[in-house]
């Protein structure tokens, strides 16, 4: 993950961990509308941000509610494997430009549910 947050876009959507070619495959697929399709890594960062926008009720979405709404989308897309996985690894590369979009702390940590 460390590596993924340094790291330089190129647009390659297998550049996102929890990426592979079935995500891809049906991410961009050719079926869907062009304004529905993302073929590029920007694409999936601004699917990702299109979604912190008001709720129903015109109120500010938090960061976990954000986060949800996007595991949701990609599951709509029919990512079936590694949600959790893309929704940190796009959260967690936006979040330096981005302050306040993104709160690791509000989840728990790696080491906390391996205890469980």
């Amino acid at each position: 993950m460390e590596t993924w947050k340094s790291c330089v876009i190129t647009g390659d959507l297998n550049e996102v961990p929890g990426i592979g070619p079935a995500a891809i495959k049906r991410l961009s697929d050719k079926d869907l509308p062009d304004d529905d399709r993302v073929t590029n890594t920007y694409q999936l960062f601004g699917a990702y941000l299109r979604l912190r926008g008001p709720d129903d009720e015109d109120d500010q979405v938090d960061s976990f509610a954000h986060n949800g709404k996007f595991w949701h989308w990609l599951q709509f897309k029919g990512i079936t494997a590694h949600r959790s996985a893309v929704v940190r690894a796009v959260a967690e590369k936006l979040a330096p430009m981005f302050p306040g979009l993104y709160d690791p702390s509000i989840y728990e940590s790696d080491d906390e549910s391996d205890e469980e």
